[in-house]
């Protein structure tokens, strides 16, 4: 059976900060067919074993490994590669999605092959840090300049979509 979508979290090092990030994702109440991989991508501390503390939970949780070379594009695209969901969804494992993400998320690949989030970087970041960074808004796309783009560590897409960008 192919899922509705998988969400994944790809991970360097993260053993600190997946916990929360999956305490976040595994109580979701969302009515669609879903998953979460979490990505281990060369981490030198218990990151996989952190997240394999989860599996077996309220939501299936599969731990894959991607260490043929190092980088998020890497283990993201190495996660979509594991999965044969309709869909798929990042977020870091260094975030923490909020309440309600997972249907959000779900709800709106319903009507468009790529959507993304806003962010709230003043809850896990410094506040130096946190004015760095764009956080967009809730009805348009991020811009970097006039480019619009698509989160990494808040983005949804239908899988055809991730196909045709080649990852």
């Amino acid at each position: 059976m192919t899922r509705d979508l998988t969400v994944i979290i790809p991970c360097h090092n993260e053993a600190t900060t997946l916990p929360s990030q999956l305490d976040a994702l595994v109580t979701q109440d969302w009515d669609g067919d879903w998953d979460i991989i979490v990505v281990d991508n060369r981490s030198t501390d218990d990151t996989a074993a952190v997240a394999e503390r989860y599996v077996g939970g309220p939501v299936p949780i599969r731990v894959v490994t991607a260490d043929e070379r190092a980088g998020i594009a890497y283990a993201r695209n190495s996660g979509v590669r594991h999965t044969d969901a309709r869909s798929v969804a990042f977020c870091d494992g260094d975030d923490v999605v909020l309440p309600g993400w997972t249907a959000a998320m779900g709800a709106a690949l319903e009507h468009e092959p790529l959507v993304t989030g806003t962010l709230d970087g003043r809850h896990l970041n410094e506040d130096w840090l946190a004015r760095s960074r764009p956080m967009g808004c809730a009805d348009a796309l991020p811009r970097f300049g006039r480019v619009p783009f698509a989160r990494g560590n808040n983005t949804a897409m239908h899988r055809s979509v991730w196909a045709e960008l080649e990852g």
